[in-house]
């Protein structure tokens, strides 16, 4: 932010606080996000954007293009049988609440060093209690993340959720964190930051093959790949981090075997098993996965009516995706306005992000797994996801990095 825009919250600093922890806690922890009413919750969300509305001009265009793009999208879903009458409200709702982080975390770097390392810490430790309880469940029931992914409203996975058990929503935001600890171990000269950021990585590592979510892992694992291939200037450090993943994909057939002989859960057993088959040629990528097929009947559905959308077709509700869920039910007009939403939220997310070299590193490749997600999965109402991605994200590198002209120093909080 520019020094001239350095401006004290009117509401205070306490209420910042008060306001921010009880944002989070109602958007995270699984027992309150499926307990309070998504009115109640989202009204709540939107006293923030009121704020931000009131207090700074150079935001109110993008919050009002960002309702305007909301209304559309509303109208399309309800006309096409997607959304009820409360889809009208629920899409201009979603629209602000998945952008509040990012003005949430306009004012707090604004903020001293004490408030932010307090917000971390509470983030950073509710984000650890709800995975530790969702663990604890995965080592008596492997697939219990899986089925919270399903939406059911069944006695047992409410149980899950009052005992705030985590689905996928939880699983993807926190996985959306290994490559920046990955970036802050291989960056950090610092002892206790690289201990803090190697721990934290094998964490999510350990949680993402635990919650056997195949398209989070392999997303870790390209993530991976990417840091270490942008991670050093020197040539010939490039050639030889290029020649060390040229060889794990040349081994990556007996690697999937190996890894499905460990005893990871029966469903990641499954998927490393297909993985292998598929490096050996064995099968196709269409065997690996039901997903395939899934996106092929929402592609031909948004191709039978492209321009509204198709009425109520459970091929959008069946897409497993936020971008062909659009297609299908909205048609070239809500994909524009998906389209346009993205480069909202990336424009809005530039600007708070922390200015330096290594920030634009993580910011580039935390979106990009981001606009991936909304591909491959329905996060549209998966707002842990958002505040992840331009709350956490970008604060824990406000707190762990500073610029120091060209460049980059470890700070330990």
């Amino acid at each position: 932010m520019q020094k001239s825009d350095r401006v004290k919250l009117s509401l205070g600093q306490v209420s910042l606080i008060f306001y921010t922890m009880v944002y989070i806690i109602i958007s995270i922890l699984p027992m309150l996000k499926y307990s309070v009413p998504y009115a109640v919750a989202g009204s709540f969300s939107l006293l923030y954007a009121l704020f931000v509305f009131i207090k700074y001009e150079k935001y109110r265009l993008s919050i009002m293009f960002l309702v305007f793009l909301g209304v559309i999208t509303g109208l399309l879903l309800f006309l096409n049988g997607t959304q009820t009458v409360t889809g009208l409200i629920n899409e201009p709702i979603r629209v602000l609440r998945c952008i509040i982080p990012c003005f949430i975390l306009a004012d707090v770097i604004k903020t001293n060093k004490n408030f932010k390392i307090f917000l971390w810490i509470f983030l950073t430790a509710l984000i650890l209690y709800i995975a530790i309880n969702t663990l604890a469940e995965l080592a008596q029931n492997s697939m219990a993340a899986r089925l919270l992914a399903s939406g059911d409203t069944s006695e047992e996975l409410t149980q899950y959720r009052m005992r705030n058990i985590a689905g996928f929503e939880f699983s993807y935001a926190i996985g959306l964190s290994f490559p920046v600890w990955v970036i802050l171990f291989s960056k950090s000269k610092n002892i206790f930051l690289k201990i803090l950021s190697l721990v934290l990585a094998a964490f999510v590592a350990y949680y993402v093959v635990a919650a056997q979510y195949m398209i989070l892992f392999l997303m870790c694992i390209v993530s991976l790949f990417v840091v270490i291939l942008t991670g050093s200037g020197k040539f010939y450090v490039k050639l030889i981090n290029v020649l060390i993943i040229l060889v794990l994909l040349l081994f990556a057939s007996t690697i999937f075997r190996w890894a499905a002989s460990l005893d990871i859960g029966e469903m990641m057993q499954r998927r490393f098993t297909s993985l292998a088959d598929l490096f050996e040629g064995k099968i196709d990528i269409e065997d690996t996965t039901s997903r395939i097929g899934l996106y092929k009947n929402a592609l031909n559905a948004f191709l039978s009516s492209p321009i509204i959308g198709v009425y109520n077709s459970s091929a959008a509700f069946e897409s497993h995706s936020w971008l062909l869920g659009f297609a299908v039910s909205a048609g070239i007009i809500g994909v524009a306005c998906f389209v346009a939403e993205l480069v909202i939220y990336s424009r809005l997310h530039k600007k708070v992000f922390i200015d330096n070299r290594l920030s634009m590193r993580v910011r580039i490749i935390t979106y990009t797994l981001f606009v991936v997600l909304t591909v491959l999965n329905a996060i549209q109402y998966s707002y842990e996801i958002f505040i992840v991605l331009f709350l956490y994200i970008p604060l824990t590198l406000n707190l762990f990095y500073k610029r120091d002209g060209a460049q980059l120093k470890g700070e330990v909080v």
